[in-house]
């Protein structure tokens, strides 16, 4: 997806203003002190989704798996 530029990616430590423009937020790193400086940053329009604690974020996503005609949503 990179390659055809269909999304940005940057790979680097978590700083202040990093969520600043952005409408989707994730949260999904190993260390809980930088999801919750993340979620600290997140401003009134901006969807979060903290990946290891449900409960921090304002939205979910959703899976899905589908076989043989048949839909499954978790």
């Amino acid at each position: 997806m990179v390659e055809r530029g269909e999304i940005t990616w940057q790979q680097k430590v978590f700083a202040s203003g990093d969520t600043a423009g952005f409408q989707m937020i994730f949260a999904c790193t190993d260390q809980p002190e930088v999801n919750q400086e993340i979620a600290d940053e997140i401003q009134p329009g901006q969807l979060f989704n903290d990946t290891t604690l449900k409960e921090r974020g304002n939205f979910y996503n959703l899976a899905l798996v589908s076989e043989n005609g048949v839909g499954l949503a978790v």
